[in-house]
């Protein structure tokens, strides 16, 4: 596309004092954008500046190095224009520093004769005409912002379904877009489109084209447009050589670049050597580093000897630690010097396998056990095969016991008499103990040891015994008493032992064998 002046004359800016803006800087943007757009210094764009310096009189000058070098900068699009008033700030594009920043600014299309000019003009001028002629539809009253579908309903004399209609879409910014409805009636037609607040939107069709059909002049004025004889003239248009010499060769590659160096700038690229310098080499491993330090830094990493200064070495085997006392505390261990060796823990502990064998001293071993020696144990209990003949005392056994020795206790004994009824006599000095109470006798039938005919109570009060009669057995009355009883010098004499069977005092006589004593009570 060609460039176009922004303006008629040489532009002269001044400053929010209406003072001429001397030292600012001029800089253009694509659109509303922020993407720097580059400004030619005349309409065939052989030289592109990124920005320009106002001189002392605040006109655009192509170099910042004089004040003379004044020129009108051309653009090829629709543009932003900024006014930074200081280089800094037109490199750094702070807008919010500048004098001014207006974007959305539509080229002026420049008149050329090259096909793609005529193409594109003949297509901006379509458009342009349709946007004059045609109704516009906003958001205010022909649809609601937001996601598609949209349906546009159109004013009457116009028929969305005809096959000459056109649709576009124009944004904040002036940019037209064609559009593509998906259904298309005689009154309405529907897109898809995403709209926002500030779009609009206009239709066209071919009709226009035949009002000035008997005027060639006149539509040649509104289209702004040259008569072929004009556009064709040599003058006009650039001759092979011209045009060889004006613009770079397809075939050529940009070898035909008159300055790479300003190609590259304003393409925004380093060449091969500045790459080289700004970039490292895949192939060199890190090794074109400026500074290795510094790349660690940035990396977070250690060097070698750092990370030989801070870790421990894997082949030391913890040679390497710094505190060894602090590390073993660390771990929950013991040093060498805290514990023992294999042969200062034989001499200091006990051998399971020894089984005792090895304690330094057996006596102080049982007093901490609380336990006695064999000899001890031999010197203070009864050895239980010796059946009490170990008593230190028997007595004082019996004493504790509550028992009788046998000497105190009569137990079953022969009487070697057998009572048939005459007066028999007992030694009773080996039976009777003490001097009073009652003494309970039971008395055998002559070969029978289990058959006791019945038990006698004799009370013994100073040294003599008294009683009348004694019971015995069970079921009927049964009675064993004695006519007369009496104790001299150890022996109890009866007169008339006689047994009565069933209470009938008949008088039966057994002969009593044995007698035994069963107890003071």
């Amino acid at each position: 596309m060609a460039y176009t002046p922004i303006s008629g004359t040489v532009p002269q800016y001044s400053n929010a004092s209406n003072e001429l803006a001397s030292d600012h800087w001029l800089k253009f943007y694509i659109g509303i954008t922020t993407t720097p757009l580059s400004m030619a210094t005349d309409s065939y764009g052989t030289t592109l500046l990124a920005k320009c310096k106002l001189n002392s009189r605040g006109e655009p000058i192509t170099s910042p190095y004089d004040n003379n070098s004044v020129f009108i900068p051309h653009i090829n699009q629709t543009y932003r224009i900024v006014l930074y008033k200081s280089e800094v700030d037109a490199d750094n594009n702070t807008t919010a520093n500048a004098e001014f920043n207006v974007g959305g600014i539509a080229a002026t299309i420049a008149p050329s004769a090259n096909a793609a000019d005529v193409a594109l003009r003949n297509t901006t001028l379509l458009s342009t005409d349709d946007y004059d002629r045609s109704p516009l539809f906003d958001s205010i009253s022909d649809f609601t912002t937001g996601a598609g579908p949209h349906v546009i309903t159109v004013p009457s004399g116009w028929v969305p379904n005809n096959p000459d209609m056109r649709f576009y879409l124009v944004d904040s910014s002036g940019i037209v877009s064609e559009l593509f409805p998906t259904v298309k009636t005689s009154t309405s037609y529907t897109i898809q489109n995403t709209l926002l607040s500030t779009d609009r939107l206009f239709i066209g069709d071919n009709n226009f084209r035949s009002l000035f059909d008997g005027d060639p002049l006149d539509i040649r004025t509104r289209l702004d447009v040259y008569e072929k004889a004009d556009v064709y003239t040599k003058a006009d248009v650039y001759t092979k050589a011209e045009s060889n010499a004006n613009f770079l060769d397809e075939s050529s590659n940009l070898s035909d670049l008159p300055n790479t160096a300003t190609a590259r700038t304003n393409l925004d690229v380093y060449s091969k050597a500045e790459s080289d310098a700004n970039f490292l080499d895949e192939s060199s491993n890190l090794s074109d580093l400026p500074n290795t330090a510094t790349a660690r830094t940035n990396l977070d990493v250690y060097s070698k000897s750092e990370s030989d200064a801070n870790f421990l070495n894997e082949s030391s085997n913890l040679s390497d630690l710094t505190n060894t006392t602090t590390a073993r505390t660390n771990l929950g261990v013991y040093g060498t010097s805290e514990v023992y060796t294999k042969t200062e823990s034989d001499s200091t502990y006990l051998n399971e396998s020894s089984n005792l064998s090895d304690l330094t001293n057996t006596a102080t071993a049982r007093t901490n056990l609380d336990v006695y020696s064999k000899a001890e144990s031999s010197a203070n209990f009864l050895n239980e095969s010796s059946n009490l003949s170990d008593l230190p005392s028997t007595s004082v056994a019996r004493t504790n016991l509550d028992v009788f020795s046998k000497s105190e206790a009569y137990g079953r004994r022969n009487i070697n008499s057998v009572w048939t009824g005459a007066i028999q006599f007992l030694d009773m000095s080996s039976i009777l103990t003490g001097n009073s109470g009652w003494y309970r006798f039971k008395f055998y039938e002559v070969g029978s040891t289990l058959d006791e005919y019945g038990t006698l109570f004799l009370v013994k009060n100073d040294n003599a015994f008294s009683t009348t009669k004694a019971y015995f057995g069970t079921g009927s009355p049964k009675y064993m008493g004695f006519t007369s009883l009496s104790y001299s010098n150890g022996y109890m004499s009866a007169v008339d032992l006689k047994y009565y069977l069933d209470g009938t005092q008949t008088v039966t006589y057994k002969s009593i064998a044995e007698v035994e004593r069963l107890g003071e009570q």
